[in-house]
């Protein structure tokens, strides 16, 4: 009968055991463990607090489908909703957890399917990150920079953003031969 039904042989082990043991394995595969090891936090405490889910087969797939309106409105301590984008990675490591638990039968395979990842519509400006430099700490940075790591990465990096204002990700992606030495121009392609 258990061949016929899976769900029938579905594996019961203590919630808090397999958190741990997904964090460890995550926090083994990624380099930005504080920025993890915080959306893990999240999803810990969804699990064990938020909804008392003491074993995995305590887990209904209402939590599942419930999680991320949990985590974009009352997960925080504030009024405004979490980012779309930021829910966007949260539910993405979310669903991780969920494939870990079908993949080690803790969970049946629906659960997956209740996992919902929102669209972020970048074209309109969604997931675009706006927050400016406050230029007080611009000049003291530079000024830092100047005096004690003149020339580093770091210091050029600040130089180039404070006088020309690009995205980071413009920055990152410019090469030598995107800087033309006569002219003293560092060319960019805003898209």
């Amino acid at each position: 009968i258990a061949d016929s039904f899976p769900e029938l042989s579905l594996k019961a082990r203590p919630m808090g055991d397999v958190l741990e043991e997904f964090r460890e394995k995550k926090l083994d595969e990624v380099d930005s463990k504080n920025h993890f090891s915080t959306k893990l936090d999240y999803l810990r405490t969804y699990l064990l607090q938020e909804i008392g889910v003491e074993t995995t087969e305590d887990l209904t797939s209402e939590d599942v489908e419930r999680y991320d309106k949990w985590r974009k409105y009352e997960s925080l301590d504030r009024e405004e909703p979490l980012s779309d984008n930021t829910l966007r990675d949260d539910m993405y490591l979310f669903r991780e957890f969920i494939q870990h638990l079908v993949e080690h039968r803790m969970a049946p395979v629906r659960f997956e399917k209740s996992v919902k990842i929102p669209e972020v519509d970048h074209e309109a400006g969604e997931g675009v990150d706006e927050k400016q430099l406050d230029p007080e700490i611009a000049e003291a940075s530079l000024e830092f920079l100047r005096k004690y790591e003149y020339a580093d990465v770091e210091h050029v990096a600040m130089e180039l953003m404070c006088q020309t204002g690009p995205r980071k990700s413009g920055l990152w992606g410019r090469d030598t031969s995107d800087f033309h030495y006569e002219e003293s121009i560092l060319e960019f392609d805003h898209q």
